[in-house]
């Protein structure tokens, strides 16, 4: 018999008013995380890192609960804003990831 096992919700956002630029050039970017952040997100967060070359560059400093990542000089305004809709992706996979019961468990 499967044991039910309340399921965490995560609720982790980025804050994009908090976008700053943390070089002269402008190349180099940090962005706020609101929301829980606890062992079993930053383990999500660190998979999909991990596994997908895509999200390689959004490096996570828990302790501000801040993600810092680069982007190519001259990049507009437009290209910036695309970064964001892949942090924002990947703060949703990594809430997803966390939410999800782990092996031998069933969702109650």
């Amino acid at each position: 018999m499967l044991k039910a096992v309340a399921l965490k919700g995560y609720d982790v956002m980025v804050d994009r008013g908090s976008l700053r630029s943390w070089q002269p050039n402008g190349s180099a970017y940090s962005i706020a995380l609101i929301g829980r952040i606890d062992a079993d997100w930053l383990e999500a967060y660190r998979v999909l890192r991990a596994e997908s070359a895509g999200f390689s560059r959004f490096h996570l400093d828990a302790t501000t609960k801040s993600i810092v990542f680069t982007c190519r000089l001259g990049d507009e305004a437009a290209d910036v804003e695309s970064v964001l809709d892949t942090v924002e992706a990947l703060v949703e996979l990594a809430n997803l990831y966390a939410s999800s019961p782990g092996p031998g468990q069933a969702a109650g």
